[in-house]
């Protein structure tokens, strides 16, 4: 069990710095920061569970 966890929170990990990834290039690209601190994302029902 703690195996499986470890493995999900593994793969949780490596999509939320993608996600960070693709932030930091709009930043970079609009001169615009995002305070992450304030922020929050959330995904729709119908999203796909591989995205």
């Amino acid at each position: 069990m703690i195996v499986f966890l470890f493995f999900s929170f593994m793969l949780v990990s490596r999509k939320l710095v993608k996600v960070k990834d693709v932030l930091r290039k709009y930043e970079a690209a609009s001169g615009k920061v995002i305070n992450f601190l304030k922020s929050g994302i959330m995904f729709s029902s119908n999203t796909k569970k591989n995205v």
